[in-house]
């Protein structure tokens, strides 16, 4: 059950031109792909985003705009602006 020395091993070798071709190309599109894949996932891989403002922050520029604010831990806070203005 061996392999004669005619018959093709791996994808760019034997068969005809356009085969052989074609087999390298998809093997070439294989490794582009894994390549991105990689790529895309060890970008997402960093750590978590600290906030641009702290409540202290929020709470004094809401304050300063005639505003009440609402602290909250889950959400990070809101501010409630005077609708009667």
């Amino acid at each position: 059950m061996g392999f004669s020395s005619s018959t093709p091993h791996g994808p760019c070798q034997g068969g005809s031109l356009s085969d052989r071709d074609f087999g390298c190309s998809l093997a070439a599109v294989n490794r582009l792909v894994l390549a991105l894949c990689i790529t895309a996932l060890g970008g997402c891989a960093g750590g978590a985003v600290p906030p641009l403002y702290t409540q202290e922050e929020q709470r004094a520029q809401c304050e300063r705009g005639g505003g009440w604010w609402h602290p909250d831990d889950l959400t990070g806070g809101f501010c409630e602006s005077n609708s009667q203005m």
